[in-house]
């Protein structure tokens, strides 16, 4: 028992060893993502995101997302096109991610995602999953690296 324990551990260290990063450029957390910075171009709708509460290791984060059309309007992802939006957490460098976000519609097109909480330093991943059903229709993201 005390084998299969150890091999366990000592895999379990070796795939989260901390990267060097000191090279990779920064993402300013506090910039706010507008005029369509994300472009979700199956749906044709645009994406604008700005942080609510900053990421951090330390503690959880938000977001405030506003999903909007050519016109600048707000698009209702589950009328108009029958959507349902999924955030997820990824770490790619290390082939995992975090604990579920929670997402709270405000208005049409507008969402709060919270309980955003990177698990530890390195390069992250936001995905924005919009999904009908099983099928995947348009998928987006943000990358950004956290010390």
């Amino acid at each position: 028992m005390k084998i299969i324990f150890l091999a366990f551990f000592s895999l379990l260290m070796l795939n989260c060893a901390r990267p060097n990063f000191k090279d990779m450029a920064l993402l300013d957390p506090n910039k706010k993502l507008e005029n369509c910075s994300l472009q979700f171009s199956n749906l044709k709708t645009c994406l604008q995101v700005q942080w609510e509460t900053p990421p951090t290791t330390k503690a959880y984060s938000s977001l405030i997302l506003n999903f909007i059309d050519a016109q600048g309007e707000g698009v209702d992802l589950e009328t108009l096109h029958e959507a349902q939006l999924k955030v997820i957490l990824w770490m790619p460098s290390m082939g995992h991610g975090s604990s579920p976000t929670k997402i709270e519609k405000l208005a049409s097109g507008s969402y709060r995602i919270s309980r955003i909480y990177f698990i530890m330093p390195g390069d992250w991943e936001i995905r924005f999953q919009l999904s009908k059903d099983t099928q995947l229709l348009d998928q987006e993201k943000i990358e950004l690296i956290l010390k």
